[in-house]
C-alpha cells in the first residue's frame, strides 16, 4: 500500500473517485481514506452524485471522528467498476479496519484506484461519466455548474469554520 502524504491529499471538501459495485445496477463505491472502509451511496436527483455526507461510523474511533462527517465528501463516478483487485483488498481492510484504531487520517491508500481527484481531475471525470451516458451539453454544463458552485460553497463553509476553531 501506499502511503498518503498530506500533499497528496487535499483539506475537505475531497473528491473521492466512485465505481460501480460489480453485477449490481444502482450505486456507487467509494474507498474512506478515515476509515479504510468502502461506503456506498445511491444516485442523486438528476443522476447527480457529487456531495456526500460521510458515513465514517468507526467503532474504534473514539475521539478521532472523521473529518468528513463535518464537511462531507464529493462521490465522483467514474463510470467503471470496482476493481476486482481492489474489492478483495477491501475485503481485507474492512476486517482489519473495523479491529484497529485509526492512528492518523489519512490510512494508507490500498491503491491508485482510491487516491482523491484533484478538482480537475474530477472536472474531467463527471464530464467524462456524463458523456459516456450520452447526455445532452447542456445536462452536461448543468452538472458542472451544480458540482462547482457546491464545491466552492462547500469550500469556504469548511474555511470559514476551521477559522472559528483556529480563533478559539
Amino acid at each position: 500500500m501506499t502511503p498518503l502524504s498530506h500533499d497528496d491529499f487535499p483539506d475537505p471538501p475531497v473528491c473521492l473517485p466512485a465505481y460501480r459495485r460489480p453485477a449490481k445496477k444502482t450505486g456507487q463505491v467509494v474507498w474512506c481514506p478515515h476509515c479504510g472502509l468502502f461506503h456506498l451511496h445511491g444516485e442523486g436527483p438528476g443522476r447527480l452524485f457529487f456531495h456526500r455526507v460521510a458515513h465514517c461510523v468507526h467503532p474504534v474511533d473514539g475521539e478521532d471522528p472523521s473529518p468528513y462527517l463535518a464537511s462531507g465528501y464529493f462521490v465522483i463516478p467514474t463510470g467503471k467498476t470496482l476493481p476486482e483487485k481492489a474489492r478483495i483488498i477491501g475485503d481485507r481492510l474492512h476486517r482489519k479496519n473495523l479491529e484497529t484504531p485509526s492512528p492518523e487520517t489519512p490510512r494508507p491508500l490500498p491503491g491508485e484506484w482510491a487516491r482523491p481527484l484533484t478538482y480537475a481531475e474530477a472536472v474531467d471525470s463527471i464530464v467524462e461519466w456524463y458523456q459516456q451516458a450520452e447526455c445532452p451539453e447542456v445536462e452536461i454544463a448543468g452538472a458542472l455548474e451544480g458540482f462547482t458552485w457546491m464545491y466552492e460553497r462547500i469550500t469556504e463553509k469548511y474555511r470559514a469554520e476551521e477559522g472559528e476553531q483556529s480563533a478559539t
